[in-house]
């Protein structure tokens, strides 16, 4: 097959007129190299569906709910594939290494964002780093150590600044 032909095509089921999975030879019945299928609309047992369409150059695949909200749409760009999902959950699982590179990435949660590493965790960032924090901020660690490599430290407070422990050196 040389490649796929996309034309809307119409099953009567029942009193309603809907569109189906429909799988049909769109070339010569004579020369099979001229076999061309088409897909318009896929439903699937659980009621969801599958269309196929073109949209200002590029091509879809969107998957739809029964109550018609998309949970998956792919648009193939000239740039490369984009994803969306929509669903209650997402879980991704690998046995190896899980690599994201991109130019961007963002994470937003509604409720938590929970790190677990039972290694080491790097952060290597070579701009600027910001952290903030509407409620309280605590970092704990066996040791802590705050290096300024090039420039002075700043400590700010709107109140007063404590230092508790076993010694408190300044200049050694």
């Amino acid at each position: 097959m040389k490649g796929i032909s996309i034309r809307e095509t119409t099953c009567n089921k029942g009193a309603e007129n809907r569109e189906d999975l429909l799988l049909l030879p769109a070339g010569d019945p004579e020369n099979e190299e001229n076999q061309v299928y088409s897909k318009r609309i896929v439903l699937f047992p659980s009621g969801r569906r599958a269309s196929f369409k073109n949209s200002d150059g590029e091509d879809l695949l969107i998957v739809k709910n029964p109550e018609g909200f998309v949970e998956l749409m792919v648009r193939f760009t000239d740039a490369g594939p984009v994803l969306y999902f929509q669903s209650a959950a997402l879980d991704i699982k690998s046995r190896g290494d899980f690599a994201v590179d991109c130019k961007k990435f963002r994470v937003r949660a509604k409720e938590c964002i929970d790190l677990t590493s039972k290694g080491d965790l790097v952060q290597d960032v070579h701009g600027k780093m910001e952290t903030k924090v509407v409620e309280e901020s605590v970092t704990k660690a066996r040791k802590i150590e705050i290096k300024s490599t090039l420039g002075d430290v700043d400590i700010k407070a709107n109140d007063d600044v404590h230092l508790r422990g076993e010694r408190i050196k300044l200049n050694c």
